[in-house]
């Protein structure tokens, strides 16, 4: 059985089918694996899959591999993760598909390893697989600070808090020029900016750390269309705008303090439930904390939260 998009078993089947092909990658030996930094723990990781998006990991086993000696074994591993998903009767869409070499190299001038660009590759760089028709097909290279929309969300190796402003605007905009076209009853206008649109913005959250100034810029094409549809005043103060009901305010969730949330609820939940990004974080942590000495939890330094007296 193909599970074909919008299938409603579509999901298992491709569950079942990924683990398998994840075991055999992990078999012939394709994946990442590391130590952490302070306590030596073997971390490895193969894929990060979503539903039937994947990102397939490769790695070098030393500092000493080249980023022309892993685009060797990325190849490998790309064309076996394409010749498993075309036993299992798939296929992988060629123009949806991209990759990133990270890699550093030293710039003498600023001090400091920088990332790899792509026009200091060789010119033979690159990945092919077998694309829909059969034949194989160049994949995307993007340099480290191109982001990409991954399943909603903006990733790049150089994270680039930009693109995900642009994205989010995006959103924004479109909802709301919809919205203006429209007829709605006043007071169905706030029910529905909180049951549609704040949770397009709030999908992607746990991965931003945008500033507060920057949520209410992303909101003001939204505020502009609904507050005079609501019978409001669209100049209506923003602080007034953006807080809750039982201060007299209109009970918007401001998008600021619902990625703040966001934040604490992923840190709880993983911690509790001992994830890989809980894994994931604590190698970060570790990682800190050799670099800039600390001999204590950077969560219990008097400097970890602001009192404000």
């Amino acid at each position: 059985m193909i599970p074909f998009q919008g299938c409603g078993q579509g999901s298992p089947i491709w569950v079942s089918v990924s683990s398998i092909i994840i075991q055999m990658m992990v078999a012939m030996g394709f994946g990442f694996e590391c130590l952490t930094a302070i306590n030596s723990h073997l971390v490895t990781a193969q894929s990060f899959c979503f539903v039937d998006d994947t990102d397939v990991i490769e790695a070098g086993a030393s500092v000493d591999h080249s980023g022309e000696d892993i685009c060797q074994l990325v190849q490998a591993a790309a064309s076996m993760w394409a010749g498993g998903i075309s036993a299992t009767s798939g296929a992988i869409n060629t123009e949806k598909s991209f990759w990133w070499l990270i890699d550093f190299a030293w710039d003498g001038r600023k001090g400091q390893w920088t990332f790899r660009r792509k026009n200091q590759l060789l010119p033979d760089q690159r990945l092919q697989i077998p694309g829909l028709s059969g034949k194989l097909e160049s994949l995307c290279c993007l340099e480290p600070g191109e982001a990409e929309k991954t399943l909603g969300v903006m990733l790049a190796p150089l994270e680039d808090q930009k693109a995900h402003v642009t994205h989010l605007k995006g959103i924004a905009k479109r909802w709301a020029e919809q919205v203006w076209s429209g007829h709605l009853h006043k007071y169905d206008v706030i029910p529905l900016i909180k049951s549609t649109v704040m949770k397009s913005l709030e999908y992607p959250m746990t991965q931003l750390t945008l500033e507060a100034a920057t949520w209410v810029d992303i909101m003001s094409p939204v505020l502009q269309v609904c507050l005079p549809k609501a019978g409001i005043c669209r100049s209506f103060l923003r602080d007034m705008v953006l807080a809750p009901l039982k201060f007299q305010d209109l009970g918007i969730p401001h998008p600021f303090g619902s990625q703040v949330s966001k934040h604490i609820e992923t840190l709880l939940r993983h911690s509790t439930n001992k994830t890989k990004p809980q894994l994931c974080k604590n190698i970060s942590s570790k990682r800190a904390l050799y670099s800039v000495s600390f001999s204590r939890i950077i969560a219990t330094l008097p400097s970890w939260l602001p009192i404000h007296g």
